[in-house]
């Protein structure tokens, strides 16, 4: 019985300890949106390419192309203290981004589930930098 006990307090421990990590927040256009307006330090990241971007953006979004050598380097620098709204056209490249921004010590962060393309079908407001001639 003792070893019954004991083998059960080792893999719980063991249970517990390999599911810290906590899974990425995927959320719903409709969900990511009503977050970023009750979120007061939100920082929206589009981590797609800046060609991608040119072609519309959620309002107040910085690039940070996940595709870049140097995307790491600059996550390392962000505050870590801030909630983060991630997203890329389809939801690939940012599941990428959130596992760099984890390693880089960044606990809230929440992705688009289906990207760019959810969030356009589902109506949300779309922005495009308007050209200078």
């Amino acid at each position: 019985m003792k070893r019954f006990i004991t083998s059960t307090a080792i893999i719980l421990c063991a249970l517990f300890t390999a599911c810290k990590d906590k899974p990425a927040e995927i959320v719903s256009p409709d969900t990511f949106e009503a977050l970023l307006i009750t979120t007061s330090n939100a920082v929206i990241v589009d981590v797609r390419t800046e060609e991608e971007m040119k072609e519309g953006y959620i309002e107040g979004a910085i690039l940070a192309d996940v595709k870049q050598d140097d995307f790491a380097q600059i996550v390392s620098g962000w505050d870590s203290a801030k909630t983060y709204f991630i997203y890329c056209r389809s939801g690939k490249r940012s599941r990428k981004a959130y596992a760099t921004m984890e390693k880089a010590g960044i606990e809230h962060i929440y992705e688009l589930k289906g990207g760019f393309k959810a969030w356009k079908e589902a109506g949300k407001p779309v922005y495009k930098e308007e050209e200078s001639n």
